[in-house]
């Protein structure tokens, strides 16, 4: 009796001595997330993600978010050679690529019960872009936006064009490209995406010069497979009118070469009169250059009317080996929602209820260009849901788009190129609509 007795004293001891000391020694245990993304290589979004990250340790003490800063380029690279050495993150920003193959590969973690749990598809505009080709969710978007025109407008009035007239239809835009350049003194009208990784803004032209205006297209029908629609007469069409730019001499002579960053830079310094890029545009451009000056409009379209632009916002996704999925996932709600508020007042597009509803975007009016065209964008899946996606770009599509820039490839031959190769990459999984040559 006197042992029980004293066995019982000495349990409860102990258990109290853990209350006092540290009220559960899991309580004071601190978990790494580990969260891979570009957006702090660049301002504003590097000071707005490491405020956040600030806010959201200091509301979970016990959590300590651990960034690996990859640059915009080799995210893809990065994120593929993790995840074949089982080494992924456990939050990853998949910048310049979608959720598949990761998604089907089993790399990335169903979060579509505890989405629908706290009621995320109501908050979020569009949860399509996370959603995989098995119809389970994998990410939350974390920024993107259609493109709109940004112009210099002190360029404008220096050659007699009126800023508060900006070009809306194709005929203008390339007309006031061609006034704005003055290669004499390095300066150019426009500003065309030349390196596949952003040149795929192309794609904007295109599905605005006709419904078949794109370069892939999901057919469910069909068994997920992809209509190639690159060189269908309403993308061919696209293509001739860019490459009039060129012939006019109306974009810089190595536009093959050029990509967001150095467009942002020449834009900045002058260089260039007209580029188009999305809303967080705004920041990096006073980010290059804080007095540059500029104002932005709708897109411009064959005649002028509104917009249908591609968006494929960058996702955010948790790895299926995370040891922490609880969380990673309260760390990517947090992200995506409140952080994601103060992404969209600096001018990265507003994907969410909360991000719409700020103040700061709503009463933008910049921002409610963006927000316009927004409403007849459609989903670019492709970018989000084909695993062959960045070859059928970078050694499909890219390559023919840059031929056609330098000269080598007209623009019919150049559409048809890409076709075959981008049949070649898929095979049966590609749909040829069109003949090529």
């Amino acid at each position: 009796m006197f042992l029980k007795n004293r066995t019982s004293l000495l349990m409860l001891t102990v258990c109290v001595f853990l209350a006092v000391s540290g009220v559960g020694l899991a309580a004071n245990e601190v978990t790494t997330i580990r969260y891979l993304t570009h957006s702090v290589l660049e301002e504003p979004s590097r000071t707005i993600i490491l405020d956040g990250i600030k806010k959201f340790e200091e509301l979970h003490p016990n959590i300590k978010i651990e960034v690996e800063a990859v640059p915009n380029e080799q995210v893809s690279q990065k994120v593929v050679t993790y995840a074949r050495s089982g080494m992924l993150p456990d939050v990853v920003g998949l910048q310049a690529m979608g959720i598949e193959p990761m998604a089907s590969e089993g790399h990335l973690l169903d979060i579509t019960d505890r989405v629908m749990a706290d009621k995320l598809d109501e908050e979020f505009f569009d949860l399509e872009c996370a959603t995989g080709l098995d119809g389970k969710m994998y990410g939350l978007p974390l920024y993107g936006a259609t493109d709109a025109l940004y112009f210099n407008p002190d360029l404008f009035k220096d050659v007699g064009l009126d800023p508060d007239n900006p070009p809306k239809t194709w005929d203008e835009l390339l007309n006031y490209a061609i006034q704005l350049t003055k290669p004499e003194i390095g300066q150019y009208g426009m500003g065309l995406y030349g390196k596949p990784v952003h040149a795929i803004r192309a794609e904007h032209y295109m599905s605005n010069a006709g419904p078949e205006g794109r370069i892939l297209r999901l057919n469910r029908e069909k068994n997920n497979t992809w209509d190639i629609l690159v060189n269908s007469p309403d993308s061919l069409k696209a293509w001739r009118y860019l490459r009039r730019f060129v012939d006019e001499g109306a974009v810089p002579p190595n536009t093959a070469e050029l990509a967001y960053p150095d467009l942002i830079s020449l834009f900045a310094q002058g260089k260039v009169a007209m580029i188009t890029t999305g809303p967080w545009g705004m920041a990096t451009i006073k980010a290059a250059n804080p007095d540059a000056t500029f104002n932005i409009s709708q897109h411009p379209t064959p005649t002028g009317e509104m917009p249908t632009l591609r968006v494929a916002p960058l996702v955010t996704a948790i790895s299926a080996n995370t040891q922490y999925p609880d969380e990673a996932y309260e760390f990517l709600k947090f992200l995506t929602i409140d952080i994601g508020v103060e992404m969209a007042a600096a001018g990265y597009g507003a994907l969410t209820q909360t991000a719409a509803n700020d103040p700061r975007v709503k009463d933008n009016p910049y921002m409610s260009i963006f927000a316009e065209q927004q409403k007849y964008a459609y989903f670019s899946a492709p970018e989000m849901l084909l695993p062959e996606w960045l070859r059928c770009r970078d050694q499909g599509w890219g390559v023919a788009w840059q031929e056609m820039l330098i000269g080598t490839l007209t623009p019919e031959k150049a559409v048809s190129q890409a076709a075959k190769k981008i049949k070649e990459i898929l095979g049966d999984k590609g749909n040829l609509i069109y003949p090529v040559e």
